[in-house]
């Protein structure tokens, strides 16, 4: 039967900041391979076609969004997500668990646009998992899992203003850097040319500088490559 309670996903951990709604009488569906998870996939497609006028279908739906997502299929997971809450009807469990993982789902891509550095389509990706997060804690009446998801959206707003800072800055550095190894390249011709011992202070000065500007470059470029706290949501 799928007309069980709610489960919630564990309790984020450290390294889990958008943990997802379980399915509703899950019946073990969690702890399953995939094999098996299709094989319920294909029941509840079966139960689907005759469910249509008994009430059952926003519950199936749910549930087969679930196993869509588990599976990493966003797009059939979105649709049955969609279809779930178009089908919830007063059940306000549904809609609200399905809004909730949708919004764990936009989380994620937000998160993936970020690693890429398209900071902007990130941004936009939380704003809309935000909202979604909001709407299905005004469904639900509040729930704490649910809460410190929408946390961790604004937390990731805060990484992504800073992960943007840090690449404006370091393409300054870059830009500054390349510059003054191009004086320094000049200021070594005209010591060459002149023999001047002023001119092979100025050329070493110049030198120096150019060195410490491409290692500062090159250490914050290294520092924005490290991991950061953009961490994907929990299973």
């Amino acid at each position: 039967s799928c007309l069980g309670n709610a489960q919630s996903g564990s309790e984020p951990s450290a390294s889990r900041s958008a943990t997802p709604a379980g399915p509703i009488d899950k019946n073990g569906m969690e702890n399953e391979n995939s094999d098996v998870l299709r094989e319920r996939l294909a029941e509840l497609n079966e139960r689907l076609g005759s469910s249509e006028e008994n009430g059952d279908s926003a519950l199936l739906h749910y549930n087969s969004g679930w196993i869509h997502q588990r599976l990493g299929e966003a797009e059939a997971a979105r649709e049955s997500y969609r279809r779930a809450i178009s089908n919830s009807g007063d059940d306000d469990r549904v809609r609200g668990l399905a809004l909730w993982n949708l919004g764990v789902m936009m989380h994620a891509e937000a998160r993936e646009q970020a690693g890429k550095q398209a900071f902007d389509e990130a941004e936009n990706k939380l704003d809309e998992s935000e909202q979604v997060y909001k709407e299905a804690l005004a469904t639900l009446g509040g729930n704490q899992v649910l809460g410190r998801n929408l946390e961790a959206v604004f937390a990731d707003r805060e990484r992504i203003q800073a992960m943007k800072e840090l690449m404006e800055k370091l393409e300054q550095q870059q830009k500054e850097a390349q510059q003054k190894t191009r004086e320094a390249l000049q200021k070594q011709q005209e010591s060459s040319t002149s023999g001047t011992q002023k001119d092979q202070q100025q050329a070493r000065d110049a030198t120096q500088e150019a060195s410490k500007s491409v290692q500062n470059f090159r250490d914050n470029l290294e520092k924005s490559q490290a991991p950061q706290e953009m961490r994907q949501p929990a299973e």
